[in-house]
């Protein structure tokens, strides 16, 4: 027996969507709109929520920060271990609620990304420097002592920093971002959330520009290659140069 609109009683075609006659949506399709509406939806509703954690925890990062580290020195076991699970742990959640989680973690590329991932560091180190430089010209004292770079120091800034601050920022946050909006909204949005994880120690001048462009360099990065991997590189490479320099 062959389907006939609910509207006007005509027969319909064989897998149509629309009634010849009354150009009615077949009950079918009717369903098919409202189930794909309905995800759209969710989705949306799910990377919101996401994208509000990740700002929630920078946010209460930046005022109880301070307070969990209290005095313990930077490059101890202690501040690695509060500060690497402060950041894989709202990774982990703000990454559940998008899900899938694997989703937020893209790690296939091209090797040339990697190879410009190399050069891009170069452009982030010399950021940092050309900013540092204007910030502190013609101090006698530019407020930067000696670093005693410690295992722990290494680990967390080589390693940790880049897989944890990477997966936050271009992982979560961008997946997020990009669903709300667009992957230009998404490049901004996370350096700016970039920058702000690097204030919680207080130094926002010293910290969040020269920080923002390099969240730039490593969104450019993901946003071109589809990947976290060149700004993994990037980050670690960045920061390797940099504990050396201080070190």
């Amino acid at each position: 027996m062959s389907a006939t609109c609910h509207r006007c009683g005509e027969s319909l075609p064989p897998q149509g969507r629309f009634c010849g006659a009354c150009g009615a949506a077949t009950r079918g399709h009717a369903r098919e709109v409202a189930a794909k509406t309905h995800r759209e939806r969710e989705q949306v509703t799910r990377a919101a929520g996401a994208l509000g954690l990740v700002v929630l925890i920078t946010l209460a990062g930046l005022v109880l920060g301070p307070r969990l580290l209290g005095e313990r020195d930077e490059g101890s076991w202690s501040a690695m271990l509060i500060g690497a699970a402060a950041v894989f742990g709202a990774a982990l959640v703000a990454g559940l609620v998008d899900g899938p989680l694997r989703a937020s973690w893209p790690l296939a590329t091209r090797p040339i990304w990697v190879l410009v991932a190399l050069p891009a560091a170069l452009v982030t180190l010399g950021a940092a420097h050309v900013y540092l430089g204007l910030l502190t010209q013609g101090a006698t004292d530019p407020g930067r002592e000696h670093v005693e770079a410690t295992t722990a120091m290494w680990i967390a800034v080589v390693v940790l920093a880049p897989l944890g601050e990477e997966w936050l920022c271009r992982g979560v946050a961008w997946r997020s971002a990009v669903t709300l909006s667009s992957p230009r909204t998404a490049l901004l949005l996370t350096a700016i959330l970039f920058a702000f994880l690097h204030g919680l120690g207080g130094g926002y001048l010293l910290e969040l520009p020269h920080r923002f462009a390099m969240g730039l360099v490593a969104g450019w990065l993901r946003w071109q290659s589809g990947s976290l991997l060149p700004g993994i590189v990037v980050h670690a490479v960045h920061n390797f140069v940099a504990i050396t320099w201080l070190g």
